[in-house]
């Protein structure tokens, strides 16, 4: 397969994020086809998707395709018109198939483009270990864990196809662990996380056996990140919709021939204190030591940099890799902290030469508290020296690391250390009806003041938590700390004040006048509802006028309301003429008048229902519970989504249910 428009491979790379359409010569592809269907004498690319359990359109249509992505409404008319079986877009149904419209592409742009169907490589066979990593965990071990259990919770039960698909992952990712059954408590594990299975890319990983198609590295593969020379200029790169030269790091391509650059003149970098500002923290106005070099907890070589003959005027010299900050700088930028990674420290030791301390091997991070910790590989300081350390400073933990140790390892270490009580990945509040259970890489009590502080590595700013949620949670004490952790790009993330909640988001019933309730209960619903409405029915051998309340609940449905004026058999006999009689009695409470109404209206129903505060995975998400019950409907044409409830919410939670196209209805017990 070729692509023949240069233009549209571009634009095509974009949209598919890490999916990739070049490669190096030979590097084999895993491939999906795509259908092209007419649009208004347009052709249009889609992506012929099976609808899973638990999709929702919103969730499932943002995920897909440039058009979505910039056009949302235009996307949504597209998909009615190639989907004409998908009455209601709000309603869709596991194993139903759906076009998902994802580019507008001009005529013979693709190979095959003219039969309807056309095949595109999604990703390299090479850069499957990368993709699957990227979509994995680290997680360590608790008391009574098991890779069987763990894999079930995100994956389904152990008889399901995606659980065997999974424990294929877990395995490939954990190529030490060769008895599933033996995992031990602390140890650090990778989980595949749910959203891999989100991927265009996943179905074409596994073979018509189920099995994992996954190369095993070469040799020639496998590049050493501490041989990759790397610029000497420390700096927190632009954000991700800006040019920014790509990390130098390991791949799962052939290695190609790396040569060290002639030495050159030293560049000082930006002192971390005057980057924290700009990152939304501060810090002390004092100066931090800063490395002239990417600091590696590896001693440095004292060999000298190997000569190079310069290239030929004609042939182009790169330009320097932008390296983003060490785990330390990023880590001591999540935690407030100074670091000191450059340079030396000298201790004095009783009784013979002062102890130097190498920072550039062992880097020092302080935090306003005053506790210190100072990591060294192994046996980077000995038992005495370590003595001479902690005599001098009193407040200080010395923690050894492997050199290639995660970000994720060492804020977890970090934690540990800060947390009065410990370090946990989940954490729940409770507050006026409504219910947040907090998950994230790390939660630990607040050093700087009461409450807790949840960290949580992102990917983008699409993925971050609601900004209601963000600040109804900051009211409470619990502050989220979110940061995007990429290949080319490190910072916080930006919250903006959310929105006030709008006039009339709240309908406020009182059952103390029934007649009223359901007036205004069922215009809340856009259904229609006539007063002293004259029927006439046989009774006795007679017919008999009276009069009553008619409620149109949808077209062809009609009910009659009757507030203790029909008497005796008179019920019985207006029902045989084909009425139904929904009786509300005096004195009945406004929770059960609800009850009586809801039960003949075409509607869905879930009480105290969960909401995301973010859109990503769960294993790192907020979860929203709110008291009530959620019913949706379509009336007339206009879909309704109502909470039913006696609480008086936060006004964060109101603006945030507001967002969601959710309307609250509060019944009390007063007119």
């Amino acid at each position: 397969m070729k692509v023949r428009n240069a233009a549209f491979r571009i634009g095509f790379t974009a949209w598919l994020g890490a999916c990739l359409l070049t490669a190096a010569a030979h590097a084999a592809f895993l491939e999906k086809k795509f259908a092209v269907r007419q649009d208004r004498g347009r052709d249009v690319l889609c992506d012929v998707y099976t609808v899973k359990k638990n999709d929702y359109v919103t969730k499932l249509f943002k995920q897909r395709g440039e058009i979505a992505y910039r056009d949302f409404p235009m996307f949504l008319e597209i998909f009615k018109r190639l989907n004409p079986v998908v009455k209601n877009i709000d309603l869709i149904y596991p194993d139903q198939r759906l076009l998902i419209p994802l580019r507008i592409i001009e005529p013979n742009t693709l190979e095959g483009q003219e039969t309807g169907t056309v095949t595109i490589p999604l990703i390299t066979i090479t850069n499957i270990p990368r993709q699957l990593q990227q979509n994995s965990m680290n997680y360590v071990v608790q008391q009574g864990d098991s890779v069987s259990t763990l894999i079930a919770k995100k994956f389904g039960r152990y008889s399901s196809r995606p659980y065997a698909e999974a424990i294929q992952i877990f395995k490939y990712l954990n190529p030490d662990i060769k008895d599933l059954n033996l995992i031990r408590v602390g140890q650090t594990i990778n989980i595949p996380v749910p959203a891999i299975r989100d991927e265009l890319w996943y179905p074409e990983i596994f073979d018509d056996a189920g099995d994992l198609k996954v190369p095993e590295e070469s040799e020639t593969a496998k590049i050493e990140v501490a041989d990759v020379p790397l610029a000497t200029v420390e700096a927190i790169p632009p954000p991700p919709e800006m040019e920014i030269p790509a990390r130098a790091e390991a791949v799962d391509t052939v290695a190609p021939e790396i040569t060290r650059p002639d030495p050159v003149e030293e560049i000082r970098p930006e002192p971390l204190s005057r980057l924290l500002p700009a990152m939304g923290l501060e810090k002390d106005s004092a100066p931090v030591p800063v490395p002239a070099a990417a600091p590696s907890l590896v001693e440095p070589s004292p060999e000298e940099p190997e000569e190079k003959t310069p290239p030929p005027e004609s042939e182009p010299v790169s330009t320097p890799v932008v390296p983003l900050p060490s785990i330390f700088k990023k880590a001591a930028a999540i935690f407030g902290a100074e670091l000191l990674d450059t340079g030396s420290y000298f201790f004095p030791r009783p009784g013979g030469p002062d102890l130097s301390l190498d920072l550039t091997a062992t880097p020092v991070m302080e935090f306003e508290t005053g506790r210190r910790i100072l990591f060294g590989r192994e046996a980077s300081l000995s038992p005495a020296d370590q003595q001479v350390v902690t005599a001098f400073w009193d407040n200080v933990h010395i923690v050894t690391m492997s050199y290639d140790a995660s970000l994720r390892e060492l804020l977890y270490t970090i934690c540990q250390i800060m947390g009065k009580d410990g370090c946990g990945n989940h954490f729940s509040a409770e507050d006026r009806g409504v219910r947040v259970t907090l998950r994230g890489e790390l939660i630990y009590d607040n050093p700087a003041g009461s409450g807790k502080v949840c960290v949580t590595l992102i990917k983008s700013q699409n993925e971050k938590m609601a900004g209601e949620i963000y600040h109804y949670l900051a009211a409470k004490q619990l502050k989220i700390s979110e940061w995007i952790d990429t290949e080319n790009y490190f910072g916080p993330v930006t919250q903006v004040l959310a929105r006030e909640p709008a006039a009339g988001d709240t309908i406020l019933l009182g059952a103390g006048r029934p007649q009223r309730f359901v007036k205004d209960f069922a215009a809340a619903f856009g259904m229609k509802y006539q007063e002293n409405v004259e029927i006439s029915f046989p009774y006795a051998g007679f017919q008999v006028s009276a009069r009553s309340n008619l409620l149109t609940v949808s077209p062809g449905t009609d009910f009659l309301v009757d507030f203790g004026d029909l008497q005796g058999d008179a019920v019985a006999a207006i029902e045989k003429t084909g009425f139904t009689v929904l009786q509300i009695p005096a004195g009945m409470d406004g929770a059960s008048i609800a009850d009586v109404l809801i039960g003949r209206m075409p509607v869905q129903q879930e009480n105290n229902p969960v909401f995301a505060g973010a859109e990503r995975s769960v294993a790192y998400n907020a979860d929203v519970q709110v008291a009530g019950r959620l019913v949706t409907g379509i009336f007339g044409k206009r879909a309704v989504k109502m909470l039913i409830t006696d609480m008086t919410f936060h006004d964060q939670i109101m603006s945030f249910l507001a967002r969601k196209g959710i309307r609250v209805m509060k019944i009390s017990g007063n007119p």
